[in-house]
C-alpha cells in the first residue's frame, strides 16, 4: 500500500481537503497539470460520476430494510485476460516544454453509442466531433464549445469548461437542431482548483456541481445552477459530503459510513447499512471525509469506497435484495446496464454482470476519459515510451462482447 499511501499524499499536499472522488485523487500529479496546460482544456472532469438533490423526494416515502443478505466476492487476480475488437483509437504524443500542440483524443461515450473526440490545434484553437466507431467516421460539431462532459445522450451533449478562476462556460448542444446554447456560471469564490470538480445535470435539469474551498477541511459542499441560465450557484446543503448518482428516475445516495439509499417513484429503499467487510472509514481525516464514488449500472448502484488501509474496495447493490458483488482492490470508472468498467492493481477490468466475469481488457487508465454506451468500452492507456520528459497516451474504444 506505500504507492497508493504516497499518490494520496501527494494529491493533497497543497490543500488540507481533497474532495474529488477516489480516481481523480489517484491521478492528480504533474501529468494532470500538464494535461491541462496542454489540450487547453481549464478544467477536468469526471466521465462517469454524477449527482442529484435529495431535496427532490417525496415527504411520504417508506424505507424498507437493508439488503442483500449475503455477498459474492470476486478476485481481481483470477479475472480473464482478453483482447477487445478494437474499432477506433487516437494517440496523442509531445515533448517537454509543450510550445507546440496539435492532438486528439477521446472523451466519452454517449447513450447511443457514438464516441464524443476532441482536437486541440497548434494555435489553441478546440473543437470537438462525435466518431460513429462502426464506421470510423467523426461528424464535426458547429465550432462553438469544448469542454469536459457533463452529459452524453442522443438527444444532447453538456460540456463544461473553466475559464478563468471563478468562471466557467456550460455548452448544451441539440443534437437534432445542431444547435448550441451556452451560458456562464459564476464559481465560488475559492473553489479548490487541485482536483476536478463533481459535475452531473440533476433531475430539476440543474446543474450539480461539488468541490471544496480552498484551505477548507470538511466533506464536499455543493451547487447548483439554473439551465441555460446559469448565473450564480445555489447551495445544496443537503448533499453535503455525499456520493450521490441520479439517471432515469432512479436516484442513490452513499455515505461514507456504508448507508446506501436507492430513491425512485417517491419511495426509499436501504440496501446497505454498513460499509464493506474489511473495509473500515480511514483514521486520516482528510481521507475520512472524501465522498463515496457512485455509478448506476442500470437499476444497479456502484459504490467505490476509500479504506482505512488505504486500499480501494467496490461494491455492486441489487436493490431487490439479491447478493451484492464485492470487488476489492478496485475502483469505479464508468457502468453501463450489464457492465462495470474498474481500475485495479496494474490493470483496467470489465465486470460482466451478467455472468459476474471480470476480464482484465488493459493496462491501467492514464487519464479520466473512459465510458460504456450502446455496446462499446472507452479506455485509455500510456503509450510505451520511457522517457520522462514525453506524455504519451492512446485512447481506444471497443465492441462488447468482448472478444476472448
Amino acid at each position: 500500500m506505500t504507492d497508493l499511501h504516497t499518490a494520496l499524499r501527494e494529491a493533497v499536499a497543497d490543500a488540507p481537503f481533497d474532495q474529488s472522488d477516489m480516481r481523480a485523487v489517484l491521478a492528480a500529479g504533474s501529468r494532470r497539470v500538464r494535461r491541462r496546460v496542454a489540450l487547453t482544456v481549464a478544467s477536468s472532469a469526471l466521465a462517469v460520476a454524477a449527482v442529484v438533490t435529495s431535496l427532490l423526494v417525496a415527504t411520504d416515502r417508506s424505507v424498507q430494510n437493508p439488503g442483500p443478505a449475503d455477498v459474492v466476492h470476486l478476485d481481481l487476480s483470477q479475472a480473464e485476460r482478453v483482447h477487445p475488437d478494437v474499432l477506433a483509437s487516437v494517440r496523442t504524443t509531445w515533448r517537454e516544454p509543450m510550445d507546440d500542440l496539435s492532438s486528439e483524443r477521446f472523451e466519452g461515450v454517449t447513450t447511443d453509442g457514438r464516441v464524443l473526440l476532441s482536437r486541440s490545434t497548434r494555435n489553441g484553437d478546440s473543437k470537438v466531433g462525435l466518431l460513429n466507431p462502426a464506421t470510423g467516421t467523426a461528424e464535426w460539431l458547429p465550432p462553438e464549445v469544448a469542454g469536459d462532459p457533463v452529459e452524453l445522450t442522443a438527444d444532447r451533449l453538456v460540456l463544461f469548461a473553466q475559464v478563468r478562476p471563478n468562471t466557467a462556460r456550460l455548452g448544451v448542444f441539440d443534437r437534432r437542431s445542431k444547435t448550441w446554447e451556452t451560458s456562464e456560471l459564476r464559481l465560488a469564490v475559492g473553489l479548490e482548483a487541485h482536483v476536478p470538480p463533481r459535475l452531473t445535470l440533476g433531475p430539476d435539469g440543474r446543474l450539480y456541481l461539488g468541490n471544496n474551498l480552498e484551505g477548507e477541511s470538511g466533506p464536499v459542499s455543493w451547487w447548483s445552477y439554473g439551465l441555460p441560465q446559469g448565473g450564480q450557484g445555489r447551495p445544496e446543503p443537503a448533499l453535503t459530503g455525499a456520493g450521490m448518482v441520479w439517471r432515469d428516475g432512479v436516484q442513490v445516495r452513499a455515505d461514507n459510513d456504508g448507508r446506501v439509499t436507492v430513491s425512485s417513484s417517491g419511495a426509499d429503499r436501504v440496501v446497505a447499512d454498513e460499509r464493506p467487510d474489511g473495509c473500515e472509514q480511514p483514521d486520516d481525516p482528510v481521507f475520512a471525509v472524501l465522498p463515496a464514488t457512485v455509478g448506476l449500472a442500470g437499476t444497479r448502484p456502484v459504490v467505490t469506497y476509500l479504506c482505512g488501509d488505504e486500499s480501494q474496495v467496490t461494491v455492486v447493490y441489487d436493490v431487490e435484495g439479491a447478493d451484492a458483488v464485492q470487488i476489492d482492490d478496485a475502483s469505479l470508472l464508468a457502468a453501463d446496464e450489464g457492465y462495470v468498467l474498474l481500475r485495479g492493481p496494474g490493470g483496467t477490468y470489465l465486470l460482466d454482470l451478467h455472468g459476474l466475469a471480470l476480464a482484465r481488457i488493459a493496462p491501467a487508465v492514464h487519464e479520466d476519459q473512459v465510458g460504456l454506451g450502446r455496446g462499446v468500452v472507452l479506455w485509455n492507456n500510456p503509450g510505451p515510451i520511457d522517457d520522462k520528459d514525453v506524455y504519451d497516451v492512446v485512447w481506444k474504444v471497443a465492441r462488447l462482447p468482448l472478444g476472448g
